[in-house]
């Protein structure tokens, strides 16, 4: 990622997209991605009903044993925002949440949607 100004994407023989890793990220990208470490079973269920209420147009991607993975889109998502209310459910044992991370989209998962256009 930190390798060049600007990127661009070919595929085929043909300039897919041209432009700042930040711009393909946004462009291209499906959002920021949070991953979520629970306590139990029963906390992966409470954390899943508090991140919908609290952010509606959250997808869980991926729910294996006691982590998950949701996309949140860039658009409706304040990072501020997100952090402050996930580190206050994280401090209610009732949640179970106890580990959580939030990373933008890859340029490896950007390329790979570029090339599935």
């Amino acid at each position: 990622d930190v390798l060049a100004h600007r990127v661009g994407i070919m595929d085929g023989g043909q300039l897919k997209c041209l432009g700042s890793l930040e711009h393909l990220k946004r462009k291209f990208g499906n959002g920021y991605e949070l991953t979520v470490q629970v306590d139990s079973l029963e906390g992966a269920e409470a954390a899943v009903s508090f991140l919908f209420e609290t952010y509606p147009e959250a997808i869980l991607v991926e729910a294996r044993q006691q982590r998950m993975i949701f996309t949140l889109p860039y658009d409706s998502t304040n990072l501020a925002d997100l952090f402050q209310a996930i580190q206050v459910a994280s401090e209610d044992p009732a949640t179970g949440i106890i580990d959580y991370t939030v990373r933008q989209t890859s340029l490896e998962q950007v390329f790979l949607r570029i090339s599935a256009m």
